[in-house]
């Protein structure tokens, strides 16, 4: 049986060479596109590798995960958007990914949004905004704030730079 040291060193490296690639990808590519695709990459990557690992079976699956999570979010452009809560946007699509590969019978539970009500529930157990605030018995207004503040607690925890939630 292999120690979780050793388990934990392997998954290190395989994400180190996956960061490897990318860098290496980063230095070939000249357009603006590219470079902020590697931006986008290494300031969401450790946050989503973490999500895909805690909700996978093995490193290798969450590195699949990981991989078509940023596959999708060059297609859908969303390196090239000025949008807001692009963190939010990215966690739910690594898991609408997720859910694509792994095919659970339940909603994910993540540890790192039990102490973030509204994000758990609109990325977790993909409820929309509008159901959350009737719900609730809160405006549209009042829950952009609590998301703000949420965001803010998953930032922290992963130490991901404000950059005013845009890559």
């Amino acid at each position: 049986m292999k120690s979780t040291t050793a388990t934990n060193r392997k998954v290190e490296n395989n994400f180190q060479f996956f960061r490897f690639i990318v860098k290496s990808i980063k230095l070939i590519m000249t357009s603006d596109k590219e470079c902020n695709f590697s931006n986008l990459f290494d300031t969401y990557s450790p946050m989503l590798y973490g999500i895909a690992l805690e909700i996978s079976p093995s490193p290798i699956q969450a590195e699949e995960i990981l991989s078509a999570t940023f596959q999708k979010a060059v297609r859908q452009n969303l390196i090239q958007q000025n949008k807001h809560f692009l963190s939010a946007t990215l966690i739910k699509l690594i898991l609408q990914t997720a859910h694509e590969q792994l095919n659970p019978k339940n909603n994910f539970k993540l540890q790192q949004f039990e102490n973030t009500p509204l994000l758990h529930k609109i990325l977790c157990e993909q409820i929309n905004l509008e159901d959350y605030c009737s719900e609730n018995k809160i405006t549209r207004i009042e829950a952009a704030k609590q998301m703000r503040e949420e965001l803010q607690l998953v930032r922290i925890k992963n130490r991901i730079p404000d950059k005013n939630m845009v890559a």
